[in-house]
């Protein structure tokens, strides 16, 4: 073979190598869609891939030689295999172009339709203006050049909080295909002689157009997999809030939205206590049941509403109320002492304005209640066992309250 002949043939594995390369990322793409779902710029994009792949096909079927590799440009070819060559990488600009504008701002519907009109368009006029390939490569550089610089300029150009290394590899690309072909473009539109290392890199564009066409396609993936796992992080603090917000839910009272006898048992609301000791304080609403036997569950509902209500104002937050049970709640203040409290305690029912029904009927607070101290958590089970038992004798002992009235202990 004479060495213009083994230049053609390199050449020509260079193309049949991109062409191929071009097919592979297609069909990876294609693997891919699937973790590609709602993300239609990553599909479009894999289409492209599956369009350049068509157009080297159409390229090597036309010029290709097996004896000889590339066949001399201005030889009679195929009309069908510079048209398709033509058009479907024209379409794979498009693809390309529509692709990143959906990525980089949500375009799409009538451009996307704009631009593949555009696209095919120019491709079918410029297959009837070029009489042979040099001129149909004269004619498909500029939109090669445009698309890469375009999107190059859109992907490096996004703001910081959207700047990842995918988007900044995948745009350094586009803007190094768009310099490749911008050489291409002054040989094929540039009569001889031209520098000698523009000849090279036009002579050898193939392998030049096959690396950087991988690593393109890399970032692509790269921008996917960063995509995902946003969406992937964020759906993980979406269920962890969910999560948090059950766990709150599970450990509060429905009715009164203070802390339940589960989160008691689970500590929850006692990290103040530690060893520092304090005091627990159990309550009864004596009067609840009559409420609820005269005047309905809804009213009984409202009255303990309202004895939350009126005790919670009154509370640090490290003091911690829970519902203990159907008319009982407990009390657990850090660093108190019973003898101090209960008076405070029972006044602030005393004062407590009564509560206003539906019928327009007043009740008043009739709480029973009793004390007791601990030292450290380990004897605040037995604190509690204390303070009912306070609140039962102190329940014994009171008078038949007359107006709601709450009399102190005896």
């Amino acid at each position: 073979m004479s060495p213009e002949q083994v230049s053609r043939l390199i050449v020509m594995i260079g193309i049949i190598c991109q062409g191929a390369a071009s097919l592979l990322l297609a069909s990876f793409f294609f693997m891919l869609r699937r973790y590609a779902a709602r993300r239609t710029w990553f599909l479009t994009w894999g289409y492209a891939w599956g369009m350049i792949a068509v157009a080297l096909a159409a390229f090597v079927i036309g010029y290709g030689n097996p004896m000889i590799g590339l066949e001399p440009a201005l030889r009679p070819v195929p009309p069908a295999a510079n048209f398709i060559y033509q058009l479907a990488k024209l379409l794979a600009m498009a693809m390309l172009l529509t692709g990143t504008l959906n990525l980089v701002r949500g375009s799409g519907g009538w451009l996307i339709a704009v631009l593949y009109a555009v696209a095919a368009g120019y491709g079918i006029a410029t297959f009837f203006a070029a009489a042979n390939l040099p001129a149909l490569l004269v004619w498909q550089a500029p939109a090669v050049v445009a698309v890469g610089a375009i999107c190059g300029s859109l992907l490096l150009s996004l703001p910081e909080s959207r700047r990842t290394a995918g988007s900044l590899m995948t745009g350094a690309m586009f803007m190094a295909i768009a310099a490749l072909w911008a050489v291409n473009m002054l040989v094929f539109s540039t009569p001889p002689p031209f520098p000698a290392w523009m000849a090279a890199v036009s002579s050898y564009s193939a392998y030049y157009d096959l690396l950087l066409d991988v690593l393109l396609a890399f970032g692509m993936v790269l921008i996917l997999i960063e995509d995902t796992k946003r969406e992937s992080d964020t759906a993980h603090a979406q269920l962890g809030e969910a999560h948090s917000a059950l766990l709150e839910e599970a450990l509060r009272d429905s009715l009164t939205r203070v802390l339940n006898r589960r989160a008691l048992s689970e500590g929850i609301g006692l990290e103040h206590v530690g060893d520092v000791g304090g005091s627990v304080v159990v309550f009864d609403l004596d009067n609840l049941k009559e409420v609820n036997d005269e005047h309905g569950h809804r009213c009984g509902d409202a009255l303990l509403r309202h004895f939350v209500a009126v005790l919670s104002p009154k509370l640090r937050h490290t003091d911690a109320l829970y519902r203990f049970g159907g008319d009982e709640f407990l009390l657990v203040i850090a660093q108190a002492r019973p003898g101090e409290l209960v008076p405070r305690l029972l006044k602030t029912f005393q004062t407590a304005d009564p509560l206003r029904l539906e019928s327009g009927a007043t009740v008043r607070l009739q709480v029973s209640l009793g004390a007791a101290a601990f030292s450290s958590r380990a004897d605040f089970d037995l604190a509690i066992s204390r303070a009912d038992g306070e609140m039962y004798e102190h329940k014994r002992r009171r008078k038949p309250l007359q107006g709601g009235d709450i009399l102190e202990p005896a």
